[in-house]
């Protein structure tokens, strides 16, 4: 480390203070005291951001009850890449890791941050409340549109001659003329059934699944602020001990949204295996579900891919990874949610995004998204003793392959080459801009 000579008085006055304190008595010095002078030395000219200790920040800014997303665990995985193993509780941090949107409170925070943001490598926060269709069905929707578009575009202009991915119909409620198109499709074919989704709720909470133009229309009336996805009526199911239902909770990191979109779908992740025998007439009960409980058990993809088969695993994971390029990396995303490239430029920090996706296969072996989670699901204990070495082995692997990218991140920023700072993710598969495919 270099100092200058002002960078030295301050340290020998920082020494020198700490000998007088502790000889007046024990109780005049504290490890304020100290951190007083570390912060002091931190700020002069000639320390370099390399020298200041990492440190990260589960706390909230805003109004709510902060708890450590993902639990003991997470705090693990930053102490083993060098964030210390307590976090802060001041201003003075590297990394916010939280599964709130804390955007608009840290603008407001921003002015009144510690002196020592001055001298620390940029600050990441998870959760850019760029893409505002993660957590969000309505959102959701309406992008879904742009991404059908962008897809038809370029076929028409023979610009991808691949296979097209393929998403459930949706229609937002909200929208007259979509609700009306609803209606109408409703009615062209009363066997079919749809799932009624509240915009915003989690947790399969306020699903009903809805067939017929008479239901139909008393679910208009009742609901405003929800979508009607098509119900995928012919799923892929797992023959174990009978016919059972299941989706996926696939995890993707978005590394960066401008100015080169780069995201990475975790390899591994989660399959919810319904217990009970799948029947012919759609049951909400039975049929829609989005955790463990005592109807639905996990299981790893690995597992899956087994049973399936490694040739259609392929086939499946190639058109996950094609859904999720046009979902998040294509050119509907900037018609969507505007240019990416203002988040640096008026924050001041960066920023990523760790998705949640349930993903459903049917039969023919096509995935189809269902919805995307601001805060997927990384605790590893809360669902029982016995399912933790599986959560553990899924969610604390992926937790450390973050937090190693994120030291990577703010240890060297823009020193080092883009492609460098991804070189841990051993088990990540890149997920590519459909714009930049061959």
């Amino acid at each position: 480390m270099h100092f200058s000579w002002f960078s030295a008085r301050i340290l020998i006055g920082c020494s020198v203070a700490v000998v007088v304190l502790s000889m007046v008595g024990p109780d005049a010095w504290s490890a304020e005291s100290v951190e007083q002078c570390n912060r002091k030395m931190a700020q002069t000219s000639d320390v370099t951001a390399a020298a200041v200790p990492l440190r990260w920040r589960f706390e909230r800014y805003g109004p709510g009850r902060s708890i450590l997303y993902g639990g003991e665990h997470v705090a693990e995985a930053f102490a083993q890449e060098g964030f210390g193993h307590s976090p802060a509780l001041d201003d003075d941090w590297d990394v916010l890791w939280t599964h709130h949107q804390e955007v608009t409170h840290l603008l407001k925070q921003r002015p009144q941050w510690a002196a020592p943001a001055s001298v620390r490598r940029k600050r990441l926060v998870n959760h850019c409340n760029y893409f505002k269709a993660i957590g969000q069905k309505c959102h959701l929707e309406r992008h879904l549109v742009n991404v059908r578009a962008a897809i038809a575009a370029r076929a028409e202009a023979l610009e991808d001659s691949r296979e097209p991915v393929k998403y459930l119909t949706t229609y937002q409620l909200s929208n007259n003329q979509e609700r009306a198109a609803w209606l109408a499709a409703v009615s062209a074919d009363q066997s079919r059934t749809w799932v009624l989704k509240p915009c915003s709720a989690g947790r399969s909470e306020g699903i009903e699944l809805v067939r017929g133009s008479k239901a139909a229309g008393e679910t208009a009336k009742r609901h405003h602020w929800a979508v009607a996805q098509e119900y995928l009526s012919r799923p892929l199911l797992l023959r174990r001990q009978g016919l059972h239902k299941f989706h996926l909770r696939l995890y993707v990191h978005v590394a960066s949204w401008a100015p080169h979109p780069t995201g990475f779908l975790f390899d591994e992740g989660l399959a919810f295996r319904s217990r009970e025998v799948y029947g012919n007439t759609p049951n909400v009960n039975r049929d829609v579900f989005s955790g463990v409980s005592d109807k639905v058990e996990p299981l790893s993809l690995a597992s899956i891919w087994q049973e399936i088969g490694d040739a259609r695993a392929k086939l499946v994971w190639r058109r996950i990874v094609r859904l999720f390029e046009e979902l998040l990396l294509s050119e509907a995303v900037a018609q969507s949610f505007g240019d990416a490239g203002v988040l640096e430029q008026q924050r001041g920090f960066d920023c990523f995004d760790l998705i949640g996706a349930d993903v459903m296969i049917s039969e023919d072996l096509e995935p189809y998204l269902l919805e995307i989670n601001q805060g997927p699901n990384l605790w590893v204990e809360r669902d029982g003793p016995g399912y933790e070495p599986l959560m553990r082995g899924i969610k604390t692997t992926l937790v450390e392959q973050l937090a190693a990218w994120m030291r990577e991140k703010l240890s060297h920023g823009d020193d080092l080459e883009k492609e460098e700072q991804y070189h841990r993710f051993v088990n990540f598969t890149r997920v590519t801009p459909a714009t930049q495919q061959p």
